[in-house]
């Protein structure tokens, strides 16, 4: 089946199975060449999808998540990549970073967790949610980049992109006192 996005004749979501399917016993997701190979080849679907995963331990699988990389537009592509995923033992396939309970970032000696960064509604436009969120990093950058990892680990990248509209990410000391903490926004996106 030729798919929308892809430009070659071949299905190149099959194509990433197959190789998958027979590179899964030695994939090792810590390692780097590992990792090139999975972009890469991910790459071929279609560009700016990412992949994110976690190790099994204690009998779970190793979890393995396509994502979009933040691109509304790549929603419809995540969801047909997971779906075509094959049946692997000790492997789980899951469309988009899925929320955490519990993270921990590091930007140099800082430490980020979810009981240090809060947000604030900014009111709506076309229908989504406009926030600041506000993380203690004093680089626009780092904090803009480790924004978005931490709001992906506490509601899950799909809402972050379909429920939320402008984030601003502001230095944690001009939070005012009634902002809240991150780990309440998955509720509040929910309502």
């Amino acid at each position: 089946m030729k798919l929308p996005w892809s430009k070659s004749s071949s299905d190149p979501i099959n194509e990433f199975w197959t190789w998958f399917a027979s590179a899964a016993p030695t994939l090792d997701l810590m390692k780097p060449n590992s990792q090139q190979e999975i972009g890469r080849r991910l790459s071929k679907i279609k560009q700016g999808l990412v992949w994110g995963g976690s190790p099994g331990q204690n009998g779970k699988p190793t979890k393995f998540e396509i994502c979009a990389g933040g691109s509304r537009d790549l929603i419809p592509v995540v969801k047909a990549v997971v779906d075509a995923a094959p049946q692997i033992p000790n492997w789980e396939f899951v469309a988009f970073r899925q929320p955490s309970k519990t993270f921990t970032m590091r930007a140099g000696s800082q430490t980020i967790t979810p009981d240090v960064v809060f947000w604030m509604d900014k009111g709506r436009s076309s229908g989504l949610v406009d926030i600041t969120v506000y993380v203690p990093l004093p680089d626009e950058n780092a904090r803009e980049n480790l924004g978005f990892i931490a709001l992906d680990h506490a509601v899950g990248e799909f809402l972050v992109m379909t429920r939320l509209g402008k984030i601003q990410f502001e230095e944690a000391s001009r939070r005012p006192p009634d902002s809240r903490p991150l780990t309440e926004l998955g509720a509040y996106l929910t309502l």
